[in-house]
């Protein structure tokens, strides 16, 4: 019989030499993701998503309580949201009932309004593209209680910050 102990030292060498050769390929792998990688905006669907969370705690089957709403101070203490996470957004929710009676509530940084007119402005932002901020308006017809029960629109706007 030939003994066959002198492979095994070397199939175990072999071992090592793969396992450092598959980190050697994954730090490398890993640096160049970090410079290849992809700016992924989420702004949009952040706006669309609080749009929604806003509504559902503004009206309440199509209602809106008029007088709830103009005793309250923030809109985000209102609706639940703690005012550290909601940093990044401005809201405004307009209530237009009788013809031409309205009512406006505003809560957030006002000035994300700005940096959304410059990038609408048409003027060349390609610079800064990655830092355009999401924006989303949706409208409903509703009812609104203020002394009575009038027709009217409730239109929730949203401006998402670059983070």
């Amino acid at each position: 019989m030939i003994s066959k102990r002198g492979q095994l030292g070397s199939s175990i060498m072999t071992v090592y030499r793969v396992l450092v050769l598959i980190i050697i390929a994954f730090v490398i792998l890993g640096a160049s993701s970090l410079v290849y990688s992809h700016h992924i905006n989420t702004r949009d669907s952040e706006a669309m998503i609080l749009v929604h969370e806003i509504s559902e705690c503004v009206i309440t089957d199509s209602v809106v309580d008029l007088n709830k709403l103009k005793s309250q101070d923030s809109l985000f203490d209102y609706c639940g949201f703690e005012s550290d996470e909601m940093e990044n957004f401005f809201v405004r929710v307009l209530v237009e009932f009788g013809g031409s009676e309205s009512f406006k509530i505003e809560d957030g940084d006002s000035g994300f309004l700005f940096v959304k007119d410059i990038f609408n402005m048409n003027s060349d932002t390609g610079a800064i593209d990655k830092y355009e901020p999401g924006h989303f308006v949706k409208t409903y017809d509703v009812l609104v209680l203020s002394g009575g029960e009038k027709s009217g629109k409730v239109s929730v706007e949203v401006v998402a910050n670059a983070q």
